[in-house]
């Protein structure tokens, strides 16, 4: 029953992107009933405007750093503040790919790392 629901719904969202966005010139816009952003050239794309840009460029960033010691990365900053904020103490950010962050970027990490650890307590 659930896998019929998720079927009704993608096709009754892909029928309303269709038709609201497919005829639209080429930019990007905010959708405000599903709260995401969607361009007309690559209508089955749509989300944060991140995400979008990425696909409509074919170009992306990647933050690099390491999860319990091994390697892990994330596409959007807002990924990298979650793992860590969330995995504060299993999370680093190598010397070896510092220069791939900005220094608010960085300090805002150690920031998300600081409050992780004390909401740990």
């Amino acid at each position: 029953m659930k896998r019929l629901y998720w079927k009704i719904r993608y096709a009754y969202e892909k029928r309303y992107f269709h038709r609201k966005y497919g005829r639209k010139k080429n930019k990007v816009y905010y959708d405000k009933r599903y709260r995401c952003y969607v361009c007309p050239a690559l209508i089955e794309e749509r989300g944060p405007i991140e995400y979008v840009i990425v696909e409509l460029t074919s170009t992306g960033l990647i933050y690099e750093c390491k999860i319990d010691g091994q390697w892990s990365h994330d596409h959007l900053f807002a990924g990298v503040l979650l793992n860590a904020y969330n995995k504060s103490e299993r999370f680093e950010v190598p010397a070896e790919v510092e220069c791939q962050y900005s220094q608010q970027e960085l300090d805002m990490i150690k920031q998300a790392i600081g409050k992780g650890r004390i909401g740990e307590k």
